[in-house]
């Protein structure tokens, strides 16, 4: 099935025009963007139609990776958080949480039975079972950078035949 989303595109143009007048008069970014307004997120369709768990598996991490916000340890999707105390932890994501993850990198949609029994994409959100699916798929395990750990103190390290000392970071 081709995917073409001039039809959508017309459709959403009056709510992105209200989402718009919405940034002026508030001064926040409109929510169907990104971190940067002049950058629209790419559309990401969810498995419905002809669309496989697999195939958006691989768009969703795809986007992802390279901004290395998502990790695989241990064969299990982590990310970075900062426990109590302020220091950074690796935490398995969570289907529920993924949900909302998924959208800060992409706008997503799913493919729905419209008018006369006609398949269109309208947007939708990340069920939670759709989450669970995507992030315990294989392309999770091969799009998404490894990390082995995360350390929160400095630490000394051997280097060209000197010790050096480094913060803690992603390792």
């Amino acid at each position: 099935m081709a995917v073409t989303l001039e039809p959508l595109e017309a459709e959403l143009a009056e709510g992105v025009a209200h989402q718009r007048l919405d940034h002026a008069v508030h001064d926040k970014p409109p929510a169907w963007t990104g971190i940067d307004p002049a950058k629209p997120l790419p559309h990401v369709i969810l498995p419905s139609g002809d669309v496989t768990i697999s195939q958006c598996a691989a768009q969703i991490f795809s986007l992802v990776a390279p901004t290395k916000s998502m990790f695989i340890r241990g064969g299990v999707v982590t990310i970075i958080n900062r426990n109590d105390r302020g220091e950074y932890v690796l935490e398995v994501l969570r289907p529920p949480a993924a949900r909302s993850r998924f959208e800060k990198h992409g706008r997503l949609f799913a493919w729905r039975v419209g008018y006369r029994g006609k398949e269109v994409l309208r947007p939708s959100i990340c069920p939670e079972e759709t989450a669970r699916a995507i992030i315990e798929s294989q392309e999770a395990r091969d799009l998404l950078p490894k990390i082995s750990g995360l350390i929160n103190c400095p630490f000394f390290k051997s280097h060209k035949w000197k010790i050096i000392c480094l913060r803690g970071g992603i390792r």
